[in-house]
């Protein structure tokens, strides 16, 4: 039996016992996993500078595949996995102090779920109820950030999960997942859903990221089955089509990327074929079409969220081996990169 806990007020430490009904061979993956995490842990929720990267306090809460949104000027880190399994952890960053707090939990534990907010409202929808992925959820959560109380909104179309959801003009859009191309779109003032908003994506693609802005969706990252993708997708609404536009350096899923000033930052990720995680930072220019190398993260890592207030890149969480070795490698780590140049 395995039975994790944490010591000490940030949980720097992570304690797990085993018990005579543990098998051998678990036994002996855990201590060579649990050798590694001092290491993994090293540096984490201890501000400092790496040249263009700031580290900030630490999250609570370790934890990968986790999701972020932002309102007023406070990230909201949603759900995730960790050595304990999924977690209903929802924390805040507020920027203005530097600090996190703990907040009213998930309704039920989550990972690999779609998270956005809109007008002082964070929602969360599907995602794995569990860390071995046999149960998935169809709900649809908001986080009022002015009650700070959860509630249902009902049913999705279906389970969906490894997928990423925006918001854009008072609709919630969810796009890629297991198995899915369809794009699902749902109006938050009335909880209707629909499935001819946006085209479906070109093919089926999930641990992706989706950025928008005045005139275009823009995809990048992901994998299909288990082979990372380099192809990056544009949406353009005007002509109600997706196109490529252009092709990673390398291709690689579960990074993470925001869009500033005309330029897409790409960070991070893993490839699960070759069992490889990475620190690299990949710019796209959109008026040349031309990428450029930026400044790397500390550490490489996958599963992360990020997002962007102001020029601030801030990005959270994540794991720093690949696949299933992120339950062993789930981070705290909380960075954050000043983003200049553009138009």
């Amino acid at each position: 039996m395995l039975t994790p806990s944490c010591r000490g007020p940030q949980c720097g430490v992570m304690e797990v016992r085993l018990s005579h009904r543990t098998p051998v061979a678990a036994r002996a993956f855990l201590a060579a996993a649990l050798a590694l995490a001092p290491v993994f842990a090293a540096g984490e929720g201890h501000p400092s500078k790496t040249r263009g990267w700031e580290t900030l306090p630490g999250m609570p809460t370790a934890r990968s595949e986790i999701a972020c949104a932002v309102v007023d000027e406070k990230v909201y880190g949603v759900g995730g996995i960790g050595l304990d399994g999924s977690k209903r952890a929802f924390e805040a960053l507020d920027l203005r102090t530097g600090r996190w707090e703990r907040l009213a939990p998930l309704p039920t534990k989550l990972n690999h779920s779609g998270v956005a907010a809109w007008q002082g409202v964070v929602y969360v929808s599907g995602g794995f109820l569990d860390l071995r992925q046999k149960h998935f959820s169809s709900s649809l959560h908001a986080y009022d950030t002015r009650t700070g109380e959860w509630r249902e909104l009902g049913p999705m179309p279906a389970p969906r999960h490894k997928h990423f959801m925006i918001a854009r003009d008072g609709w919630l859009h969810l796009f890629g997942g297991l198995g899915l191309r369809e794009t699902w779109s749902c109006r938050i003032a009335t909880g209707e859903w629909r499935t001819d908003r946006i085209a479906p994506i070109p093919e089926q693609r999930d641990h992706i990221t989706v950025l928008q802005d005045a005139s275009s969706l823009y995809i990048v990252g992901g994998r299909r089955d288990r082979s990372a993708q380099a192809a990056c997708w544009r949406y353009d609404f005007r002509k109600g089509r997706w196109s490529v536009f252009t092709e990673l350096p390398l291709a690689r899923s579960a990074p993470t990327a925001v869009l500033h000033r005309g330029r897409i930052h790409v960070v991070g990720g893993e490839d699960v074929e070759t069992q490889e995680t990475f620190r690299r930072h990949d710019i796209l220019d959109l008026a040349t079409g031309r990428w450029s190398a930026g400044e790397p993260l500390p550490r490489p890592r996958h599963g992360m969220a990020s997002c962007k207030v102001g020029d601030r890149w801030i990005v959270i969480g994540g794991g720093r081996r690949a696949e299933v070795g992120t339950v062993f490698t789930a981070t705290r780590a909380t960075e954050a990169m000043r983003l200049g140049g553009g138009r």
